[in-house]
């Protein structure tokens, strides 16, 4: 377990590992599915599932709202990341209404898809090896040094800020708690409700041990009908509905202002993110680590001031970015980590 409060900032690289689309993929995925420009021969080159349900939903107004999701197809391409093209939009609500629509409808899509996702039983996870994907050692420095009956102490110190929109982290917890430590139903639940899981985006919905009463949507679950979707868009927040989040800032500035040590996993450190993770001061033993695969190097310096002065570390040579993917980072870095604990 960890002895003193330790952050994770979770951003799309690390749900690639289990399958998932990255934040390029997706804008590539949704400009592909909301494209409903037509092809020489009548046909469209977006998805036709997905047209006909706003044609179901908008009646006399479909026709508007599908060339609404056109023109978000054709800009999606023009900003960095998903969450920017709904901002721009953030003044036409139909646009950004279909948009958060069709994020749960892609989310949902890529977890059935995803290495995580058992047909036979929505709640538990393929039984096989997932070495090379983070959660595994997560959970292993979890477990470090705690005896079974400190099961609701598993998560004591740990924050994560998670800003993507699927589920892998609480699906693969609460499987593994379940076939590995020998978990019942409640004492998982228990154990994982004691996790401080802050979503600044929201998500596509909770899972259905998360909800009393199992009301809730599975893991991977198909969605058909345009009434539950446009309910479980509700569930997506945009980056222009945080600035009413004070609440949420506040609980972001709360768990950075404790933490000893900041942990970035698969996160892209796009500038409207960032400004999310403001501290509220700096401390000479804050430290920062950050697995930055793909980015070259050039930037890093730049980057380090920049987060040293978000998250209130008192110099960035405090900061250390390193060019790994997510589980590489916590295998090898797991010393440092837990001696900065």
């Amino acid at each position: 377990m960890f002895s003193q409060p330790i952050v994770f900032v979770i951003g799309a690289g690390a749900s690639v590992e289990f399958g998932l689309p990255g934040g390029a993929d997706m804008k590539k995925k949704l400009a592909e599915t909301l494209n409903f420009n037509k092809r020489n021969d009548g046909q469209l080159f977006g998805d036709r599932a997905v047209y006909d349900l706003l044609g179901n939903r908008f009646g006399q107004q479909a026709a508007d709202r599908q060339n609404d999701a056109t023109e978000l197809a054709a800009r999606i391409g023009e900003f960095e990341s998903i969450d920017e093209a709904l901002h721009w939009f953030s003044g036409r609500p139909n646009i950004v209404s279909i948009g958060k629509a069709a994020i749960v409808r892609e989310i949902l899509q890529s977890e059935r898809t995803s290495g995580l996702f058992n047909q036979q039983n929505p709640d538990i996870i393929p039984s096989k090896v997932y070495a090379e994907t983070w959660l595994p050692h997560f959970l292993s420095m979890l477990v470090s040094s705690l005896r079974r009956e400190q099961s609701l102490e598993l998560f004591r110190n740990v924050s994560l800020i998670n800003f993507n929109y699927d589920r892998t982290i609480e699906h693969y917890l609460y499987s593994r708690l379940r076939t590995d430590f020998g978990f019942e139903p409640a004492e998982a639940i228990d154990a994982i409700s004691t996790l401080a899981m802050i979503r600044p985006y929201g998500s596509v919905g909770p899972l259905p041990w998360q909800r009393e009463g199992g009301i809730g949507v599975s893991f991977g679950e198909y969605i058909g009908d345009h009434e539950r979707l446009f309910q479980l868009a509700e569930n997506v927040r945009t980056y222009t509905e945080q600035n009413l989040a004070h609440e949420l800032r506040f609980e972001i500035r709360s768990a950075i202002d404790s933490a000893r040590l900041v942990v970035f996993l698969g996160f892209g450190f796009h500038q409207q993110n960032m400004t999310l993770l403001q501290s509220g001061q700096s401390q000479p033993w804050r430290r920062a680590l950050g697995s930055v695969f793909r980015i070259d190097q050039e930037n890093f310096e730049t980057m380090k001031l920049k987060i040293a002065g978000i998250i209130g570390c008192q110099s960035p040579s405090l900061v250390q970015l390193l060019p790994r993917r997510t589980h590489e980072l916590l295998v090898t870095m797991r010393p440092t980590i837990m001696a900065a604990l």
